[in-house]
């Protein structure tokens, strides 16, 4: 197994990959030395003011590929987002350039795509916003609600694609979901179930962005075998249960 190195590690998303690999260093920014494999890099902004996000997404991002030329580390991978392919805003800007800049590196890179991951943040993507509406019994109105709804991921089925990529390509990027089995809809009326919430649900016939996510290239080149999707959110909804017990 090869040894990694983790940015971002306090995140959301780095709290929990970091308990389930053992062989692990963790990069700072005065991390000096590391004899890793590795370098999976998570550390991201998401929202903030230009120079937050600038510092965050592409500064840091050259600082730990000059750490990886010093440290021999040759291979990289790089978390980027969904969201490049629909939005415009400065975060989904800073995730492109972030690949284009791994791209000249030299490094040998993995960019993995992702959309929204089953975390305990109970405050980014599409669903949270709609297990908010949920949660308080407050009428919930969907768009492109009888299209299929693949936009999230867990964090067990990225880290078992990762674990078992072998770097045979220089530079790839690869979409990640789980499978589009369900429609907006379906998977909204499950969810609501799930928490016995009294919502409304409205299917509203006005047009809103929506991108239904291939994962057909992870499947067929790299045999990528996401756990079903009302698995994923049944675990994510204990996940929820817990974070609201803490609070």
């Amino acid at each position: 197994m090869p040894k990694y190195i983790l940015s971002g590690i306090d995140g959301n998303v780095g709290s929990i990959l970091k308990k389930d690999i053992d062989d692990r260093d963790v990069y700072r920014i005065d991390t000096k030395s590391s004899d890793a494999d590795i370098f999976l890099h998570l550390a991201s902004k998401s929202s903030g003011s230009y120079d937050v996000i600038v510092k965050s997404n592409i500064t840091y991002l050259m600082k730990c590929i000059e750490f990886c030329k010093k440290n021999h580390i040759k291979q990289f991978i790089f978390f980027s987002a969904i969201s490049i392919y629909t939005n415009d805003d400065l975060y989904s800007l800073s995730k492109l350039l972030g690949e284009k800049i791994l791209k000249e590196s030299e490094l040998d890179v993995l960019i993995i795509r992702l959309p929204m991951i089953l975390t305990n943040d109970c405050h980014n993507g599409i669903l949270n916003r709609i297990m908010m509406k949920l949660e308080n019994n407050e009428d919930t109105i969907l768009y492109n609600g009888h299209k299929k709804f693949n936009n999230f991921i867990a964090v067990d089925d990225i880290l078992h694609f990762i674990s078992n990529y072998k770097f045979h390509k220089k530079y790839e990027i690869v979409d990640l979901s789980l499978k589009s089995e369900y429609t907006l809809f379906e998977i909204v009326k499950f969810l609501k179930k799930e928490i016995h919430s009294k919502s409304n649900i409205i299917l509203s016939e006005e047009k809103h962005p929506f991108l239904t996510i291939s994962i057909s290239k992870a499947i067929k080149e790299y045999h990528y075998k996401p756990e079903s999707t009302k698995k994923r959110l049944n675990s994510w909804l204990k996940i929820r249960g817990q974070n609201e017990i803490i609070n």
